[in-house]
């Protein structure tokens, strides 16, 4: 992500002079933009990059908004009283990005989650800020993407490939985008005065001229092997030259983070496609009925993918079918004929120290005024940058999808689903187990969990040493043919318990399956002549599910020996013995408690009393707050789409 756009008194000289001459000119109400008609005969693009929207929020505010504004109080500003917002931005940079972490789910990969890279020698219109001291003052990209942190009674702010903040210390300020679900947009705002005893503010800034490089109106980043980072072993020799470390980001990083860099700007680039489809995909002017039950069978099929650990959801569902694949279809032949043009948040790989050779010809934008054409040039003169490499360039389509079928709706879907945190999923899984077992308590709802699924299974014994065991399980038949499963996996026992296992896959006879299920606790039971083993299963810290929503309460075992003590009765002079026996799942149908739900939301949209359904930008708060409600679950407080005590927006 090269925050390129955005602008400062302590600039260089000739971004400064850039900027006068677009005022001037009046380039900027001519959209400096690079020339998007060059692809309109392939079809129309998701995102069109002459069509800036307004620099201030039309609705909501700037998730770094919510992050870096506070109480007025006495202790922000002197003599301060009463609950209206204020900025409080701070500083140093390492104090920001602490800020932000203390908000984070704990990554173990890193002693901060949020992911850092050093780019001394960059590609945004800041690029020369630090001339000629690169290496001393390199800039900073920070991005979030991670999930918030649980707290009992808040969702957390949903920064996870949402916030992306460049900071160089030269030129004394934070570049920031970040997302706006009341809006459904990426916001662009500089910080300015962010220097030791400065006074920080915060300002929208021009997206006209942000968009100039960022064409998707989105975080982009360069590809593998991000050789203008730190993790280019020449970059982070110079930089060593310098410094141990900078603003707290230590040098030798690797691959890894920029590697989680371009996947978090990667994944952010599609929100505009999920927010183009549930706005005007599911449009239909004539009948509202219709376009609430197009979004709500897309917002289940969503919770579904979640709910089953991101496997997958039923395409084929009669209700997905009739009600939002065919209604999608339609708008997409009617308003996309040509198909849509899916813009690149890639921009080519570069490394800054090697010699290029060949066409040193400038970028071209097509539609800057010619009165300020010659200083963009001598910008890019003076950046030295080829022009295969320059972000200014315009860049083709990353996909052209001509025609809507299950790839786009696939990733309609998996986007649609990302705009629920992992926070928000598990207090989901939670309250649906919840319900679905006191119902399955009661005599009149015992269909709630059935042993629906055996099958005979061979046990293949084998001991690792005096008293552990592992115990491989291969299930694939059944006498019964409706109700037989293919279940493959392993436990470990010491001493008579499990210490831990897996399966690797359980398939239905309708070809439904769960791969990759963890086994998080068993009972063993002992008998004459043999032993029950009772598993408890789940998929990503989730009930397992199908991807039909019907969930494994439990895996039962039915061994043809004494699982107790060491080995020794089992193998006897053998290491390794087969044994034939049973299992059968037992499954727990909360599926219909979450369709009731959704259900109801649906017919509360047609009544006028929620807007979660509306042709409104896709809004978690809506949703997630809305479904909790009907679910009966606990109150919390929820962010971010109330804005009324926000300071007023700034617009540089």
């Amino acid at each position: 992500m090269y925050i390129t756009t955005c602008i400062s008194k302590t600039f260089v000289l000739y971004v400064l002079v850039l900027l006068l001459v677009l005022y001037a000119s009046g380039a900027l109400a001519k959209k400096i933009i690079p020339n998007a008609d060059a692809y309109s005969e392939l079809g129309q693009w998701v995102v069109d990059p002459t069509d800036f929207g307004s620099d201030l929020p039309p609705v909501g505010r700037s998730l770094f908004d919510y992050l870096v504004t506070e109480p007025l109080t006495k202790e922000t500003v002197p003599g301060g009283k009463g609950d209206k917002l204020v900025y409080n931005v701070p500083f140093p940079f390492e104090k920001l990005i602490e800020k932000l972490d203390a908000q984070l789910a704990k990554d173990a990969l890193y002693p901060l989650t949020v992911k850092q890279v050093l780019v001394p020698l960059g590609r945004s219109l800041a690029r020369n800020h630090a001339s000629p001291d690169f290496f001393e003052y390199p800039r900073v990209v920070a991005v979030a993407d991670t999930e918030p942190l649980m707290s009992e009674n808040e969702s957390g702010i949903y920064f996870k490939d949402r916030l992306y903040i460049g900071y160089g210390e030269k030129s004394e300020i934070l570049e920031v985008i970040s997302y706006n679900e009341k809006a459904g947009r990426f916001e662009f705002q500089v910080i300015e005065d962010y220097k030791p005893g400065g006074e920080p503010k915060v300002f929208y800034t021009q997206r006209s001229v942000c968009m100039s490089c960022h064409q998707n109106a989105a975080p982009i980043f360069s590809r593998q092997t991000w050789g203008e980072t730190n993790a280019n072993p020449h970059i982070a020799k110079l930089l060593k030259k310098e410094n141990k470390e900078f603003y707290g980001v230590s040098i030798d990083n690797g691959i890894d983070i920029p590697f989680a860099i371009e996947e978090a700007s990667d994944r952010a680039n599609y929100f505009s496609y999920a927010q183009l489809l549930w706005q005007k995909g599911c449009r239909d002017q004539n009948n509202m009925s219709n376009e609430i039950r197009c979004r709500a069978n897309a917002f289940k099929a969503a919770l579904r993918y979640r709910l089953s650990g991101k496997q997958g959801y039923d395409y084929l569902s009669r209700d997905f079918q009739a009600e939002t694949i065919s209604k999608i279809k339609q708008q997409w032949e009617r308003l996309w004929p040509k198909g849509l043009l899916m813009p690149d948040s890639d921009i080519p790989n570069r490394d800054p120290l090697l010699t290029y050779e060949g066409d040193r010809k400038l970028a071209t934008v097509a539609l800057l005024d010619k009165s300020a054409n010659h200083v963009l040039k001598e910008l890019l003169t003076v950046s030295n940058i080829p022009i295969e490499l320059e972000p200014l360039n315009p860049r083709p389509p990353l996909e052209r999808w001509k025609y809507f079928e299950r790839t786009q709706f696939d990733k309609f879907i998996t986007t649609l689903s990302e705009f629920m945190s992992a926070v928000d999923v598990h207090r989901l899984d939670n309250r649906l187990v919840s319900l679905a077992r006191n119902a399955a308590a009661t005599i009149d709802a015992k269909h709630m969990e059935n042993n629906n699924y055996k099958s005979n299974c061979e046990f293949i014994v084998k001991r690792l040493d005096i008293e552990k065991l592992r115990i491989n399980f291969n299930c694939l038949n059944s006498e019964n043919e409706n109700n037989k499963i293919a279940l493959i996996g392993r436990v470990y026992i010491r001493n008579g318990l499990m210490s831990k296992g897996s399966i690797d896959k359980i398939l239905f006879p309708d070809e439904y399956q769960i791969r990759d299920i963890n086994i998080d606790s068993a009972k063993i039971n002992t008998g004459e002549g043999g032993t029950v083993v009772t598993l408890n299963l789940s998929k990503n810290g989730l009930l397992a599910r199908r991807i039909d929503g019907e969930g494994i309460s439990k895996v039962i075992f039915d061994l043809p020996f004494l699982l107790a003590g060491d080995a020794s009765h089992i193998l006897k002079e053998s290491n390794k013995k087969r044994f034939q026996g049973k299992v059968s799942l037992v499954m727990l149908n909360d599926a219909a408690i979450l369709d009731n739900a959704v259900s109801e939301m649906v017919l509360d949209a047609e009544q006028g009393k929620i807007d979660s359904f509306d042709t409104k930008p896709i809004r978690r708060v809506s949703l997630m707050s809305n479904l909790f409600d009907r679910l009966g679950m606990r109150k919390i407080k929820w962010c971010c789409e109330d804005d009324e005590k926000m300071p007023i927006p700034m617009q540089q």
